[in-house]
């Protein structure tokens, strides 16, 4: 996948990929996942757009299990 046009509005948004997550059976090998992330991020970078990390820890209030 290549990145092609870029709106200057464009923010990067990457919620999770911390290792407990990517550790998680994935859709894709988390390698894969990890690539093009990487890709993403570079090219947001190269183009001065922002780029959010978000890593959610805990649980929501009142949950007891992980699903």
């Amino acid at each position: 996948m290549s990145i092609t046009a870029m709106d200057r509005r464009s923010a990067l948004v990457v919620v999770d990929l911390q290792k407990g997550v990517v550790g998680l059976p994935l859709a894709h090998s988390a390698e894969e996942v990890l690539a093009r992330n990487a890709e993403l991020l570079a090219a947001f970078r190269r183009r001065r757009l922002p780029v959010v990390l978000v890593n959610v820890a805990g649980a929501p209030p009142g949950a007891t299990t992980w699903e």
